[in-house]
């Protein structure tokens, strides 16, 4: 029969996770990888919280209650009483109805408008040259000394873990001073790696090294420039970009920071970036970067929010180097939300899900993106509440450009 460590839980390898139910299939020697290399990880480096039901636990009692077969042990419901209901080391991952429903969602759904929205996670990529990591440095040090930057208004500064494995001291020092930056600004709350000596991002060493720095710094957003700089693994292999997601993608993620990868291009930049196609997978938005006349486009080729804009125009100005949004069209049904909103006695400052909440109980049924839109229209300068006169019809103004029949194009 078995002995301690021949049979382990399957639920940190398998697809469905510990939320899953209880365990009621075993590894056979050998344990797989994952499970294995868990199991050989000290507690301190341990990606999931120590587990009551140990290995020796469940090869005592299954070598007491089960006939072994080659590959796979099927457990009772007797033993998975004895031992545990297998959901104990991902209790963070099973939802809490009641709590999820009265979760206060009020919180800024942006840090950077209408580029980086909070706690999500961000590819941006473009051909070499274009200036993806000028334009990220550009509003990541603005918003850093609480500047207004694009849809991001003058306040609090925003920290950002900045991670740069390409450029050099001089090479950022000539870049900031084009941005208009010099002794006299504090940067403070923009944590610039310059050239860091990090373990492997798709390795558990280099996931913790991260999350250490982000916490310790207090950070909001981290920035890696670029992707490929930062990878033990091939570029073109999938299983690296899965590792990555894994040690560093998910768990910045489930702490609440956002992110933003920088990458290449593909020889052919319209089929996406450099590599296997796993790296639009773990994100949440996938900017492509082109140049435009006078601009910059970013075009969303993957977003899971419907409410994040499909097109955003830049306009790259000079002396001292900064970007502005483009004028916007508003999508139809703007102003008639506007108006239904100032009906409601809805406050001006509403967050966009308080909005559509409003809206929602009114009986009335408007998309996500109109709500969002009104709700930025309600804050622009001049709009008064209830004032339904003609020049406070929605025409032209700062923010993202909606091309013909953008208004209905869904995620």
């Amino acid at each position: 029969m078995s002995t301690a460590g021949e049979y382990g839980p399957c639920a940190t390898c398998h697809t469905a996770g510990a939320a899953a139910g209880p365990y009621t299939l075993w590894h056979r020697v050998p344990l797989c990888p994952t499970c294995l290399e868990t199991a050989h990880r000290s507690e301190d480096l341990a990606a999931h919280p120590a587990d009551p039901v140990t290995t020796a636990g469940v090869a005592a009692a299954i070598d007491s209650v089960v006939t072994a077969s080659d590959a796979i042990l099927r457990v009772d419901d007797s033993v998975v009483t004895a031992i545990g209901n297998g959901q104990t080391d991902h209790p963070e991952a099973l939802i809490d109805w009641p709590a999820f429903w009265a979760r206060d969602r009020t919180a800024p759904e942006w840090l950077i408008e209408p580029i980086i929205p909070a706690g999500k996670s961000v590819a941006l990529y473009a051909k070499g040259g274009l200036g993806k990591s000028e334009l990220l440095l550009a509003l990541c040090a603005a918003a850093a000394c609480g500047r207004r930057t694009l849809g991001r208004t003058e306040g609090t500064p925003l920290r950002t873990l900045y991670l740069d494995a390409e450029q050099t001291e001089d090479d950022v020092y000539d870049r900031l001073i084009d941005l208009g930056y010099g002794p006299d600004d504090d940067l403070g709350p923009l944590v610039y790696c310059l050239l860091p000596d990090l373990p492997p991002l798709d390795t558990h060493e280099g996931g913790d090294h991260i999350l250490e720095l982000a916490t310790g710094h207090k950070a909001d957003l981290v920035v890696i420039d670029t992707t490929a700089r930062v990878l033990e693994g091939a570029e073109n292999d999938a299983d690296t970009i899965r590792n990555y997601y894994r040690w560093t993608g998910r768990p910045l993620k489930a702490a609440g920071f956002a992110s933003v990868r920088i990458d290449h291009a593909g020889k052919d930049s319209t089929k996406g970036m450099r590599g296997t196609s796993a790296k639009n997978d773990d994100v949440d938005v996938v900017w492509r970067l082109t140049h435009r006349d006078k601009g910059t486009r970013l075009t969303a080729e993957k977003r899971r929010a419907n409410w994040l804009p499909h097109i955003v125009d830049l306009v790259r100005l000079e002396y001292p180097l900064r970007y502005e949004l483009a004028l916007q069209t508003w999508p139809e049904g703007t102003s008639e939300v506007a108006w239904l909103l100032d009906a409601l006695e809805v406050p001006v400052e509403v967050s966009r899900r308080s909005a559509a909440k409003a809206v929602r109980e009114s009986g009335e049924k408007w998309r996500e993106a109109t709500i969002g839109a009104a709700v930025k229209w309600r804050q622009e300068p001049g709009y008064h509440p209830g004032n339904r006169s003609p020049d406070t019809t929605p025409g032209t103004t700062p923010g993202t450009t909606l091309e013909p029949g953008e208004e209905t194009l869904e995620t």
